[in-house]
């Protein structure tokens, strides 16, 4: 994972496996609310025909853990994931992040990511 734009009301996170690059995790701050959203690419830069699903933060998190339920965007593109809920998470020593995706309260996936040292 890799920041690549980082300002006061959004965060772009580029993932890399191996060679592909085409999914960009995206946080906004829209009205005061925390918003997540899975930017899918294809290699050329077109928009995947599935992107932009995720949810806003519940009230549940904190500074190192947020949940984010489906919204209703992601009900309408991706039927089978509006039951989804995805929670991005940091360990207190922020240098491991972890992401999880479940449904209906099991849990589907969870990388876990070593963090840079951003104290330098």
């Amino acid at each position: 994972m890799e920041v690549v734009l980082c300002e006061s009301d959004k965060l772009h996170i580029t993932l890399a496996v191996d060679e592909d690059r085409s999914r960009t995790w995206i946080f906004l701050e829209e009205e005061g609310a925390l918003r997540f959203r899975h930017d899918h690419r294809h290699a050329d830069g077109t928009p995947d025909e599935v992107t932009l699903y995720g949810g806003y933060a519940t009230n549940a998190g904190d500074a190192l853990v947020q949940y984010f339920p489906a919204d209703e965007y992601t009900c309408q593109l991706i039927d089978y994931a509006c039951k989804n809920e995805w929670v991005v998470m940091m360990n207190k020593e922020k240098t491991l992040f972890s992401y999880i995706l479940s449904l209906d309260g099991v849990m589907r996936f969870q990388p876990i990511s070593t963090l840079p040292d951003l104290s330098k």
